[in-house]
């Protein structure tokens, strides 16, 4: 060093360098912290997407005549190739009447069920099985 470096050189005040590792954790702490709820936040963001587009996109699941969609859609091809029994078939023949979401289903009835009018079923009223958060009632 030379004699115009070793003018200019001060010491630390006292206490500085002592501070210098509480000052580095702090400055990491807020690092990740900052980080995790961008991370938090991002998921939070694609899990509402996700839900938002599920929403928008699924059809609903009606229940008419004691028959869910489902099970009209995995039944129907027992109804084309004639393996269900009366009954059922009745079932789901006026559970593809009634419903919105299986209106195009209905094309696919036999052609006798298309024209026939089947005789009264009197089950519960139909209602929409899920259509979105369960409503708790308290009596």
């Amino acid at each position: 060093m030379t004699v115009a470096e070793q003018s200019s050189w001060t010491e630390c005040p006292p206490g500085v360098l002592a501070q210098l590792p509480a000052r580095a954790q702090r400055a990491r702490m807020i690092t990740v912290a900052t980080r995790t709820t961008a991370a938090t936040l991002l998921l939070f963001c694609a899990v509402f997407s996700g839900w938002y587009v599920y929403l928008q996109t699924a059809q609903p699941e009606y229940q008419y005549y004691g028959l869910t969609c489902s099970d009209v859609r995995e039944l129907l091809p027992r109804l084309e190739a004639g393996k269900l029994d009366e009954r059922r078939a009745e079932l789901l023949i006026a559970h593809v009447r009634r419903c919105p979401t299986c209106a195009d289903l209905r094309d696919r009835l036999p052609a006798s069920q298309k024209t026939e009018t089947t005789r009264v079923i009197t089950l519960a009223t139909p209602q929409l099985v899920r259509t979105g958060p369960p409503v708790i009632h308290f009596d």
